[in-house]
């Protein structure tokens, strides 16, 4: 059927994405090691303060899966005013505008939106700020996934 596909390029970067998503969530829900090894590679083995972006499924996630780790979750900060001053397992929920005058690792854990907020941060003038998007760990989980079947 794909091959017969009018727009099988589409479809098949789709399916990609698609499995890219679920193989990542396998990943990082087995072994929650994998997900401080993501941390830790995209940050150079430096983490301190770790601020998880979002509060929706990814964050929650991630927050969970962080718990069994020697990585502390200090904060979560959402753009949804109705969150703010909130808690989320225990962790409080900040102001997005509350990080201009924090240094600390964030974790963007909204997927498909991480560049849109990276940029926002990027647009508060903090320096101090180190980010990665849950799309980039992603990336980089699967990186060479498909080498061996030439894709």
């Amino acid at each position: 059927y794909v091959e017969r596909c009018s727009y099988k390029d589409k479809v098949i970067s789709k399916i990609k994405e698609t499995f890219d998503w679920a193989y990542f969530n396998e990943e990082i829900s087995k072994e929650s090691r994998r997900l401080c090894e993501l941390l830790y590679k995209y940050f150079n083995n430096s983490i301190s303060n770790l601020i998880i972006f979002g509060t929706g499924i990814w964050g929650r996630k991630c927050c969970e899966i962080l718990s069994h780790t020697d990585i502390a979750v200090t904060s979560f900060s959402d753009n949804n005013q109705m969150m703010w001053n909130n808690e989320l397992l225990g962790i409080k929920i900040i102001n997005p505008i509350e990080l201009k005058r924090l240094s600390a690792n964030v974790l963007i854990a909204v997927k498909g939106q991480g560049e849109i907020i990276k940029k926002q941060l990027d647009n508060i003038g903090n320096i101090h700020l180190k980010c990665v998007t849950i799309d980039e760990l992603k990336d980089m989980n699967c990186a060479g996934l498909y080498d061996e079947a030439g894709d």
